[in-house]
């Protein structure tokens, strides 16, 4: 039976039957996946569009794909300046979604809807019958294989396209960054092949870069690519009068920040491919095994051959290849690049933001490394005439660097053996799993600046090595003694957790105590040899 839609509900509350508060009210609770269509065809009405499409996103993105149109409405006829706003507050919040059966609302909402619409008579909302079910799978075979929440992301990223396109002002780069924050921010929690892709071609229309798009690869990136408005968008209705043309700082600006988004993208795809075997992206034993002509790998082994016949793996690397390709779009250069990671200043405030920052614990072993290789290249011959202000060299910023890298042991670590057994087991398996390869690359580091007699005296090692001694080598060498020849401390953790853990321990805290007696007898010998007058020894 077909019903005339003039008798909808959705059609006879239409303003100005009742205010757009009330008709947005009637929505909430009348508008089904079957009425969908009915409420595309009334949003054409631009000036209805402007007055409720901003609260029309939370409404309507639960129910995509079906709504995918009527969001394209919102976007292309809704006020821009505060569509967006809600857009990115949706891609700020959106998480997994699972599909959920009942039926909405009870008779308690049906009572408050109806005194909150007065005389506006509503029906009950219509179940689907068997055709309308069919068809309904039919539409949504194509995107069964891609989650809901992905298709959100996507169609939230295709509105946010067609809204900077319709705002006009003479600084874009506000709506830019909000944008862009938004779409970082929700990229990061599920960054698979189709949101990347789809962050790649709302870069490129933000940016408003002609190159061609490439073909899809599969389904689910076909139906993500085609999510864009092909209708005509209605004009900013705020629009700055004599707006002019953009700023070329204004461009700049907005280029910049698409760097950045680019970079970020790049990293958090990269940081995502880690969580699948092979992890990352091979590229340094790809190169090794393509160059290693006379050592072959078999093609079980070859990762060349799995990243030439996985489809994962090849996806990785065409997803790679589209953003090196946006990147030269974006102005971002090799040489650019280079020369940044070259300069001894960058090198040592990304050391020093690992040392201090906790959130990054797990990058300090090889940025000791780092530092290493810094303080090495910066004693050699024939060095660059701007050697002069390496910060690696010069003693000011060193002893910024010094009581990070050296922070001193907890005070209960020294008095293990009145220790609770679930405080010793856990210091135990701390010190032997987490903590031994950084506290064993920090002592190599300070070994290392005591045997090279020019870092030591440019470095003022002396001045800093009584702080050392007192707060760091003593507590330390204290704790490791503990494990190493307590016999009570030994019995007790070979109890509790076996005698192979008991074993690693041990052997552990006597290559920190050789270490230990190798700074010590170098730090003697830069004393007798008058470097360091005042220096103690151990």
């Amino acid at each position: 039976m077909v019903v005339d839609e003039r008798d909808d509900p959705l059609v006879k509350a239409l303003p100005p039957e009742t205010d757009y508060l009330t008709y947005l009210t009637i929505l909430e609770y009348q508008l089904t996946r079957e009425r969908l269509p009915i409420l595309h065809n009334l949003l054409q009405d631009e000036k209805l569009t402007v007055n409720i499409g901003w609260d029309l996103v939370q409404l309507l993105l639960p129910m995509m794909p079906a709504s995918q149109e009527c969001l394209q409405d919102v976007a292309r006829l809704g006020n821009p300046r505060e569509v967006i706003l809600r857009v990115c507050n949706s891609l700020m919040k959106l998480e997994p979604v699972q599909d959920e059966d009942g039926d909405d609302g009870d008779g308690e909402d049906d009572r408050r809807l109806s005194e909150a619409v007065g005389e506006v008579k509503l029906e009950e909302k219509p179940h689907m019958n068997d055709d309308d079910e069919n068809a309904d799978d039919k539409s949504s075979a194509a995107t069964s294989n891609v989650p809901v929440h992905v298709l959100q992301f996507n169609c939230l990223l295709s509105m946010l396209s067609v809204l900077h396109s319709r705002i006009q002002t003479r600084y874009p780069s506000r709506f830019v960054a909000t944008s862009l924050q938004a779409v970082l921010e929700a990229y990061t929690a599920f960054p698979t092949v189709e949101t990347t892709t789809a962050v790649l071609e709302f870069f490129r229309d933000i940016a408003g870069k002609k190159r061609p798009r490439l073909p899809p690869r599969n389904t689910s990136e076909s139906i993500l690519l085609t999510q864009s408005a092909q209708e005509t968008a209605a004009p900013d209705p705020e629009a700055e009068s004599h707006r002019g043309t953009v700023g070329s700082e204004e461009s700049a600006l907005i280029n910049r920040l698409m760097q950045f988004g680019l970079i970020e993208l790049l990293k958090t795809y990269l940081l995502h491919c880690v969580n699948v075997a092979p992890a990352g992206m091979q590229w340094a034993l790809r190169l090794q095994e393509k160059l290693d002509t006379r050592n072959q790998m078999h093609s079980s082994l070859s990762l060349i051959g799995a990243f030439g016949k996985e489809e994962y793996l090849k996806e990785r690397d065409m997803t790679v290849g589209k953003i090196i390709a946006l990147s030269r779009d974006f102005g971002i250069e090799t040489n650019e690049l280079l020369d940044i990671i070259s300069k001894p200043v960058v090198r040592f405030n990304l050391i020093r933001q690992i040392l201090e920052d906790e959130d990054l614990q797990y990058a300090r072993e090889p940025a000791i490394g780092w530092l290493k290789e810094d303080l090495l290249a910066a004693t050699t011959p024939n060095v660059h005439p701007d050697q002069k202000e390496n910060p690696f060299i010069d003693p000011t910023h060193f002893a910024i660097l010094f009581p990070r890298i050296y922070e001193p042991i907890p005070d209960d670590w020294l008095s293990l053996g009145t220790a609770k057994t679930d405080h010793l087991i856990n210091t135990w398996l701390t010190f032997t799993q987490h903590l031994l390869p950084y506290h064993l690359a920090i002592l190599n580091l300070y070994y290392f600046v005591t045997q090279s007699a020019t870092l030591y005296k440019q470095l003022q090692i002396q001045e800093l090595h009584p702080a050392f001694e007192s707060k760091f080598l003593v507590p330390l060498r204290t704790f490791a003694q503990q494990i190493s020849t307590d016999a009570e401390i030994k019995a007790r953790v070979e109890m509790e957790i076996g005698n192979e853990a008991e074993q690693v321990g041990q052997g552990a805290a006597e290559l920190m105590l050789h270490i230990i007696g190798e700074i010590e007898d170098a730090s003697a010998g830069l004393s007798v040899a008058g470097l360091s007058p005042q220096l103690s020894v151990l």
